[in-house]
């Protein structure tokens, strides 16, 4: 036998398979990540303490009482102009189907328990900037024309009806079994709640026809909805067949998955009695530099997080609320 044969492997014996070495993690990869794990904790356990309140009972209080905030402000600057009275139904019986929605199909990610300042943070950071649109187009006398209040209630009307009709299918596909979804609405997108949102919100935008209305959307598109939907993109791509995944629509074929990231260390709990500073201020951002692993974040990276940081303290102070008793008083 030569040595070419002896180095060839024989028939049913093992061979060793060497180890596909990993993709380096990229600068985006690794800013979707941070991104997301400071999320979580603003979403979750911002400033500490008991979890004890659940996420959808924040979520369904600002969505139920919109269409009573809308009135008030039509009220509170006597109003009742076409444009205010359409964006006041639009708004308002979004809310409403919102509730019903969650009382028929309910979403399991907002059943999770939260902290009282991520309450807080999130009514501050995202719920209560919608209402900055309504006092947009009520408290500042927006006026549109008829045609554009007919194309608003059909662009809000299709989103409505993509939103709710995505996550129906959802629930119950998910309810009789676990995997992918590729057919129905999801079918041409994996986000097509997403979509739903952006045509509604959109919408409203649009018929308060103020630029700080769209740039309050941006910001929470961009902040919010597209890192949730990287975050999606990472999870699935691990999934059982991410091959599957890849290909089920034509925004993944050409993706290369992700390489799995070791995200242990990141939602490390660590109680708030451990911190003993004497200023307040400094115990919170120490705790917050624990719960997302500041320690790992570049000096510009630590900056960014800081001021994010004090800009949502700053609008759970004094946000909401001011619009509320200025819509009230």
């Amino acid at each position: 036998m030569s040595a070419q044969d002896r180095a060839r492997p024989q028939s049913g014996t093992a061979v060793e398979e060497e180890p596909k070495k990993q993709a380096p993690e990229s600068l985006f990869q690794r800013f979707v990540r941070k991104w997301m794990g400071f999320s979580d904790y603003l979403s979750t356990s911002f400033l500490g303490g008991p979890r004890c309140i659940k996420l959808a009972h924040v979520i369904n209080f600002q969505k139920c009482t919109t269409l009573f905030v809308c009135s008030a402000m039509m009220w509170r600057s006597g109003n009742f102009s076409a444009t205010a009275t359409t964006y006041t139904a639009l708004h308002g019986s979004y809310g409403l189907c919102w509730y019903l929605k969650h009382l028929v199909f309910p979403d399991p990610r907002w059943d999770l328990k939260i902290t009282i300042g991520s309450a807080i943070a999130a009514f501050a950071a995202v719920l209560g900037p919608y209402w900055m649109i309504a006092y947009n187009a009520i408290m500042q006398g927006a006026e549109r024309s008829n045609v554009a209040l007919c194309a608003a209630t059909v662009v809000y009307a299709v989103g409505l009806a993509i939103m709710m009709g995505a996550d129906g299918q959802k629930y119950f596909v998910l309810r009789e079994r676990k995997g992918l979804i590729t057919n129905g609405f999801f079918a041409r997108t994996r986000n097509p709640n997403y979509l739903g949102e952006v045509m509604i919100y959109g919408s409203f935008a649009f018929v308060s026809g103020r630029t700080s209305s769209w740039v309050i959307l941006l910001t929470i598109w961009t902040g919010l909805f597209l890192p949730s939907m990287l975050a999606k993109d990472i999870r699935m791509s691990h999934a059982r067949n991410p091959e599957m995944y890849a290909t089920a629509t034509t925004v993944h074929r050409n993706r290369r998955p992700y390489p799995p990231q070791d995200t242990s260390k990141h939602y490390t709990e660590v109680p708030l009695a451990t911190v003993r500073q004497c200023n307040a201020i400094h115990r919170i951002i120490k705790r917050l530099g624990r719960e997302v692993a500041f320690d790992e974040y570049e000096p510009v990276e630590k900056v960014v997080v800081v001021i994010i940081f004090l800009l949502i303290v700053t609008l759970a102070i004094g946000g909401p609320m001011c619009i509320i008793c200025y819509a009230l008083l």
